[in-house]
């Protein structure tokens, strides 16, 4: 059974909100990975994602941000994205992630994985761009 989850804005009860999430995508066994815009000192907010994840029992989280162009992930990124067991887009300017993750080969990638199951959850930009994702 598909699983979608759409946050859109990180309230204070979001380490409860994404616990279906963590469960859906194999709990402590889960490999998640975080879709990001990146841009500058996005290292400094990788915590608010993955610290209410850690605490519900995933190990395995890997952070995706775009090549210098600003446009495309990486080929191992991209293996990470093919091996993850939950997707998770998080927030920030939604052009900039329509940009980078609704292009054909990144958006048909997260698309089959959804198709197979795979829970996908995304926050304010992440939570809209699935209209492009998935219905475009």
């Amino acid at each position: 059974m598909r699983k979608l989850y759409l946050f859109g804005d990180l309230a204070e009860n979001f380490e409860t909100l994404v616990n279906p999430f963590v469960k859906q995508s194999g709990g402590e066994k889960a490999k998640i990975v975080l879709l990001i815009a990146g841009g500058k000192d996005w290292e400094k907010h990788i915590y608010i994602y993955t610290t209410p994840m850690r605490k519900n029992g995933v190990n395995n989280i890997s952070v995706i941000v775009p090549e210098k162009d600003g446009s495309t992930i990486s080929e191992d990124n991209l293996r990470k994205l093919k091996d993850s067991t939950g997707i998770f887009v998080g927030g920030g300017n939604t052009a900039i992630y329509q940009k980078i993750y609704c292009n054909s080969k990144i958006a048909n990638l997260i698309k089959d994985k959804y198709k197979n199951d795979i829970p996908f959850a995304g926050l304010s930009a992440g939570a809209i761009i699935t209209a492009t994702i998935f219905w475009e």
